[in-house]
């Protein structure tokens, strides 16, 4: 049986929320083509988003200096590995994340995958966008970088609303589809969750009440880390969620931290500051039983299977917000992209966030109270409203599937 070859370029790492999508799209692909196999390509040096089996490779690459290697030797019509794993596939794709492509993150990504769409397109390979977010494009000089990578995608995906209309304002004249983040089509069997539960021995009480939170220090991001005021913002978040837990802990509530982050931009001295506020704050009785930090070298199944047994979460990370509506744990989104905005107004919760510009303890315990009011609705309305949710998330797979008949 022929072996179906498939790129994926610029895969990144650092993130749970990514190693979801990436261990999601390569499962639900292999239902559809099972004689398959799947290369990742990383720019980053963190954890790889699949194991490595016998339908799976993983390969770090130094994208500026093995790019310009990989272009000269193009230059000279000889090949390099790069360059042959470009020839051999069938279908290349751009992973989900972002929005990276747009105006708010590194232009150096951007020229990297243009580079890697120029050999794709000179050798007639099929590209497809699998469902990032995009946007915003309003820098001027930098549309022309955006219109030539999403030209040479013969299909184009975006998980949310706004990168749609960001990418249609564009104007490129071909079609593109609304679909949903590619996490959410893997969602985990109860004995998997069983066994990650089991492996992890952390306690969940039923008298108790459990809350997830997933806390977020700005210095890194491209708009909020270059304001002139993003030490206070910072402290106003930590500030902010170490008021809400100080508040909360003395009604019989456990509070689980959930590191989200991997290799440099680790959330762990966010957790660690706010947990000490706490500590200052609170009787070590209480505190001792009533914080909880999950081991921050976990992966994402790990982090899923335990947010299903919270009762509520809070989060400003997005695919914390994705991985609590995927087990359908009503939640509470603080959010600082478009990307997770999009996703609570899709789901009909928008009463139930807010901006991290706007974040303050009294406005956190106001809308969590309503939370906690209106839980039994909400539970219904997720489990209702993801499923076509998910559908959509499989949908991304779908398109591939049809590229992929279209070459062969």
């Amino acid at each position: 049986m022929k072996q179906t070859n498939i790129l994926v370029i610029g895969q990144f790492t650092n993130n749970r929320g990514d190693q979801a999508q990436g261990v999601a799209l390569a499962d639900s692909i292999r239902k559809l083509i099972p004689h398959i196999n799947i290369t990742y390509i990383y720019f980053q040096r963190d954890f790889p988003v699949h194991k490595e089996c016998d339908f799976i490779r993983n390969i770090f690459i130094s994208a500026r200096r093995k790019l310009a290697v990989s272009f000269c030797r193009f230059l000279l019509f000889k090949e390099d590995e790069i360059l042959t794993l470009i020839k051999r596939a069938e279908v290349i794709i751009l992973p989900s994340g972002g929005p990276y492509i747009g105006d708010m993150y590194s232009l150096r990504y951007e020229i990297h995958i243009s580079i890697f769409l120029f050999f794709a397109k000179h050798y007639g390979r099929k590209v497809m966008i699998y469902a990032p977010s995009m946007g915003p494009f309003q820098k001027w000089w930098r549309k022309k970088l955006h219109k030539y990578i999403l030209k040479r995608a013969d299909v184009i995906c975006v998980r949310d609303q706004i990168s749609h209309k960001w990418v249609k304002s564009l104007k490129l004249k071909k079609e593109i589809n609304l679909t949903a983040d590619a996490a959410i089509q893997k969602i985990l069997t109860q004995q998997e969750i069983k066994t990650h539960i089991a492996k992890s021995g952390l306690p969940f009480p039923s008298e108790s009440v459990k809350i997830g939170m997933t806390p977020i220090e700005l210095s890194w991001h491209p708009v909020f880390g270059k304001s002139a005021d993003i030490m206070e913002l910072n402290e106003r978040v930590a500030n902010a969620l170490a008021n809400t837990i100080i508040h909360m802990i003395k009604k019989n509530i456990i509070i689980y931290f959930y590191p989200q982050l991997y290799g440099n931009q680790d959330d762990m001295q966010m957790i660690s500051d706010i947990a000490a506020r706490v500590k200052k704050a609170v009787n070590h009785n209480i505190y001792k039983d009533a914080i909880i930090i999950l081991n921050n070298k976990s992966d994402a199944d790990y982090q899923q299977a335990h947010i299903s047994m919270m009762d509520y979460f809070i989060g400003t990370r997005y695919h914390s917000i994705v991985f609590s509506a995927m087990y359908h744990v009503p939640f509470l989104g603080i959010y600082y992209e478009h990307k997770t905005e999009d996703f609570i107004k899709r789901l009909g919760m928008s009463e139930y966030h807010l901006s991290v510009k706007d974040i303050d303890s009294e406005l956190i315990i106001n809308k969590f109270n309503q939370l906690e009011k209106n839980v039994t609705e909400l539970r219904k309305m997720l489990i209702e409203r993801m499923k076509p949710i998910r559908e959509l998330s499989f949908q991304n797979s779908r398109y591939l599937c049809n590229l992929y008949e279209q070459n062969n």
